[in-house]
């Protein structure tokens, strides 16, 4: 008997399979340099263009000012090529979707650790795993050049960032708050002066410095693996002891990619104990006001547009001396919004390890339906500041 004698009367036997419809998009991811991006001999994809484009997307998200100026961008990038780092994801049908920029810092410890200065993704993008892509493949690159850890700093708005880091990512909190210190390139001399007390020479820190560190616990390496950072610090003496430091306070050459100025970041200076055993008493005051006079004649000499500081959140000497004596405020995206604040954050080697060991999926499986290139969410706006009262009783 046929099979088609088989089939049940009043039936009709297909003659071919219908294909399923489609739900999802894919997009295959590659990813590019910036170094790629430079260099114009490259046939990259993304262009400068595409990647400024990111930085603007990533700006207007925060309501923060950015600078649309092309080739200042590619002045301040090829400047550092010794350091800077970073990539962009690209779609294979979607064009240039995250980009990510990161650089060499030294740590309150003397650690040297890559500082995150900015990831985006864009929105239509995100929850399909472009960001699973964008940290494997920072976690990878940033334990091939041997980074102990990452560190970056985020708006306090920010919240979907917030719990996706802490959540998704495992990263942590350190007591470390980020202080505008714009105001000590130009005022302050006259309290500055009466801090003086005994007399200090502070200047940056040198290759041959190599055996400094130690004397105030911190590593060597501060010196040793920083070879490609121009700017390391700045180191003080007693006037007329030059071989024994008081203070080391470790520092680097900050990149807005936003407002696409350089400017100077210090770290929490390590002071050397009161009383050591060469007989030296220390006067912090002093040390401060050295450390701010020697960072206002560099920031002029390399022609640095701000000035941050971290210091420990905690209470401490820094604490004291710049929030509490000098009035300095907390460094945020939106300046004189006192609501809104930069949380810094860090990743650990461990945290890296774990990242770069779970290879992820490289091709995003959007539904369709999903819109595509619209903006759907945003930083909320800080609250409303309260304006004069009409209130007359």
């Amino acid at each position: 008997m046929s099979e088609a004698a088989k089939t049940a009367p009043g039936t009709i036997t297909p003659q071919f399979n219908l294909p399923d419809p489609v739900t999802h998009r894919e997009i295959k991811i590659d990813t590019f340099s910036i170094h790629d991006i430079l260099d114009e001999n490259n046939n990259c994809p993304v262009k400068l263009g595409n990647l400024q484009h990111l930085i603007h997307c990533q700006a207007d998200l925060h309501m923060a000012k950015s600078v649309d100026d092309q080739a200042r961008l590619k002045d301040l990038l090829k400047s550092r090529a010794n350091t800077l780092r970073g990539f962009v994801l690209h779609g294979d049908t979607a064009g240039p979707l995250a980009y990510l920029v990161y650089y060499p810092m030294i740590d309150s410890k003397g650690s040297r650790v890559a500082y995150c200065e900015d990831f985006y993704i864009a929105e239509s993008y995100r929850g399909h795993g472009a960001a699973k892509i964008l940290f494997h493949e920072l976690a990878k690159r940033t334990l091939a050049d041997n980074f102990e850890y990452i560190q970056w700093a985020t708006d306090s708005r920010n919240t979907p960032v917030h719990n996706f880091v802490q959540n998704k990512l495992g990263a942590k909190r350190p007591d470390v708050v980020t202080i505008s210190a714009n105001g000590l390139l130009g005022e302050k001399d006259n309290l500055l002066s009466q801090w003086a007390g005994k007399e200090y020479v502070t200047r940056p820190l040198r290759g041959n410095d190599v055996n400094l560190p130690e004397k105030l616990g911190l590593s060597p390496n501060i010196i040793r693996h920083t070879g490609d950072l121009d700017f390391k610090g700045f180191v003080t003496f007693e006037k007329g002891k030059p071989t024994v430091p008081v203070a080391i306070t470790p520092g680097w050459i900050h990149l807005s990619t936003f407002q696409l100025k350089e400017g100077l970041h210090l770290e929490q200076p390590v002071f050397m104990a009161n009383a050591n055993k060469d007989g030296l008493m220390i006067n912090e005051e002093g040390i401060v006001a050295s450390i701010i006079d020697a960072s206002k004649k560099f920031s002029t000499l390399k022609q640095l547009e701000y000035f941050r500081w971290h210091i420990l959140g905690s209470a401490s000497a820094m604490k004291t001396l710049l929030q509490d004596r000098l009035g300095l405020q907390r460094d945020s995206m939106l300046k004189g919004q006192p609501d809104t604040e930069l949380i810094v954050y860090t990743l650990s080697n461990g945290a890296l390890k774990k990242l770069s060991e779970n290879e992820p999926d490289r091709t995003l499986r959007i539904p369709v339906s999903a819109p595509i290139g619209v903006r759907t969410t945003h930083v909320p706006a800080p609250p409303a500041q309260p304006g004069p009262s009409n209130d007359n009783s």
